[in-house]
């Protein structure tokens, strides 16, 4: 009789879930989209951003470790120019970052003459 009694009880609280048990699902899955999920989905915008922003004379970096400056840009194509005369062409999903941009090279500064400076003459 102590034995059904007991089968009983513990058959009730495994067909009720208790309010601890689901916020400790809820915490798990919060802590895992928090923790993995949402960083994930940042870098893969960051990746689509830079394949985006991808311009001729750009020198990169590729996922295999190849550097060098792009030479031509298509659809879903570039063109790497890694030595004198030696171009490649690569998926473009391969680049894995931009070492420097096109734009921000500098280019050489030039001097600007000084112009004369001018006197006051006197007045008498």
């Amino acid at each position: 009789m102590f034995n059904v009694a007991h089968a009983q009880e513990g058959a009730a609280q495994a067909a009720g879930i208790g309010p601890s048990y689901l916020l400790m699902w809820v915490l798990i899955i919060g802590i895992f989209y928090f923790m993995m999920i949402r960083p994930q989905i940042k870098r893969a915008k960051e990746h689509r951003e830079l394949m985006n922003n991808l311009r001729r004379g750009d020198k990169v970096v590729t996922q295999g470790g190849i550097h060098g400056t792009i030479a031509k840009v298509a659809d879903d194509i570039i063109h790497l120019k890694i030595a004198d005369g030696v171009e490649i062409e690569m998926a473009k999903v391969s680049i894995a970052h931009v070492v420097v941009k096109a734009d921000d090279v500098k280019k050489p500064a030039t001097k600007k003459k000084a112009a004369p400076k001018k006197t006051a003459a006197k007045k008498k």
